[in-house]
């Protein structure tokens, strides 16, 4: 087998390719990565990923379709179909495999990330309960991540529940971070929420004379 420091620097290459927009540079290098350590899931998720950049979406599926069907550690390439259904607009599919990648997930924090994933599918699907619901169950399963936070308080605010949000930023400052970001979100939030309620107090006073 190939020793693991020239295959970090290999894949390390492939993902610079990428970068670059080197589809068809990376479609061959992670080709010949894949031939030396069949047993990486990597060069078929960079495989895909090129065929996508190409704008081969039916060849990037493929691809994975097919390491699914080499590898037991499927969860990698679960998350990358589901995100390439997404981002192909197919929403039935990304569920499907979103969901696999659920029942799949070695660990807490893969089960978050694949809660998050079917949020991102809701929230593309314009069913903004449904994607709260799921950031709620990333948020549980990964109490360290404070993007889910911070997602969920988006969230919140958009859909006008101003108190949910507040209250969501004030329990990721107080267990996770104080940062200047959270703290000018919070302060921006309470404006907010006194705005709104001098305006029902004012609604209600009119409606009383």
């Amino acid at each position: 087998d190939p020793p693991l420091d020239e295959l970090a620097l290999e894949l390390a290459r492939v993902r610079a390719l990428l970068d670059l927009g080197d589809s068809a540079g990376a479609l061959t290098a992670a080709g010949v990565l894949e031939a030396r350590a069949p047993e990486l899931v990597e060069p078929n998720r960079f495989q895909s990923a090129a065929h996508q950049l190409a704008g081969d979406f039916a060849a990037a599926e493929a691809t994975l379709e097919r390491g699914l069907r080499q590898t037991l550690r499927k969860a990698p390439l679960l998350r990358r179909l589901a995100e390439l259904m997404l981002q192909d607009g197919r929403l039935a599919d990304a569920r499907r495999h979103a969901r696999d990648l659920l029942d799949k997930a070695p660990d807490s924090r893969a089960s978050a990330a694949a809660h998050a994933l079917l949020a991102d599918i809701a929230q593309r699907d314009r069913d903004l309960s449904t994607a709260i619901r799921e950031l709620r169950y990333a948020r549980d399963q990964d109490r360290q991540a404070l993007h889910y936070r911070l997602r969920l308080a988006a969230l919140y605010e958009r859909l006008g529940d101003l108190r949910s949000a507040r209250l969501e930023l004030e329990r990721a400052r107080h267990e996770l971070a104080d940062t200047p970001a959270i703290a000018a979100a919070l302060e921006r939030l309470k404006r907010a929420e006194t705005t709104a309620s001098e305006r029902q107090h004012r609604e209600l006073l009119q409606e009383l004379r």
